[in-house]
């Protein structure tokens, strides 16, 4: 997308907005802290669920007790989630596939079309009930902190469902006839000029000029 533009000053500008595909790299590489997620078909025990479960199992119990744990309950995910939830907190992920991918922790059946064939469970996200404890400086978890969490995962769901169908961005700003003054910024996960964080970083006269309103009331930004 590219917006050319004046601001009040009288200063032409041109304001280009590109997928941002280094960080859908990177944040594979990072991903994690202080969550872990395996993904991949419970029904089928791919291995991405599977060794997300194990790594889990390991970082508690240590590399025996895993190995034990996982021959007497014969790879059935399910059944590992639950004897592991003392210690974790867990939320199913589903994928929807018709056309284009989308993730939840909430089922997709019953709000997407054709989602009883095009949609199931495909793994899990969870975060330690140690972290949690020392995050909020508590001893135990409330129902109502335990919904807090299933919310922040959720949301973590949701970024990893814009990066993994590159709904990231970044801009360049340049200004005509002055190679000094412009800028460039990368990483807004979304679409959404402002939750994205987008309009934060623009320079106010850039933002409060009529070419990039009319844009952002138009509400997306795209390619």
């Amino acid at each position: 997308m590219e917006i050319k533009g004046t601001t009040k000053n009288g200063a032409n500008f041109t304001l280009r907005i590109e997928r941002d595909n280094d960080y859908v790299t990177e944040y594979f590489h990072e991903f994690g802290e202080p969550f872990a997620i395996g993904l991949g078909k419970y029904e089928t025990s791919t291995p991405t669920a599977f060794d997300g479960m194990y790594r889990l199992a390991m970082s508690v119990y240590g590399e025996d007790k895993a190995d034990d744990m996982f021959s007497r309950y014969n790879n059935d995910l399910l059944m590992l989630e639950k004897k592991l939830s003392d210690k974790f907190l867990f939320q199913p992920v589903f994928m929807y596939n018709h056309g284009d991918i989308a993730l939840d922790t909430v089922s997709f059946i019953g709000r997407a079309v054709h989602a009883d064939w095009d949609s199931c469970r495909i793994g899990f996200i969870a975060v330690s009930k140690e972290h949690i404890r020392e995050t909020e400086n508590v001893k135990n978890i409330s129902p109502k902190m335990r919904k807090k969490w299933y919310d922040i995962m959720r949301d973590e769901i949701k970024t990893l469902n814009n990066i993994i169908n590159y709904n990231v961005w970044g801009y360049t700003l340049e200004y005509e006839g002055d190679t000094d003054k412009g800028d460039s910024c990368w990483g807004f996960i979304g679409d959404d000029w402002t939750s994205s964080g987008l309009t934060d970083n623009l320079p106010a006269e850039v933002l409060e000029s009529e070419a990039v309103l009319k844009a952002v009331e138009e509400d997306r930004y795209s390619v």
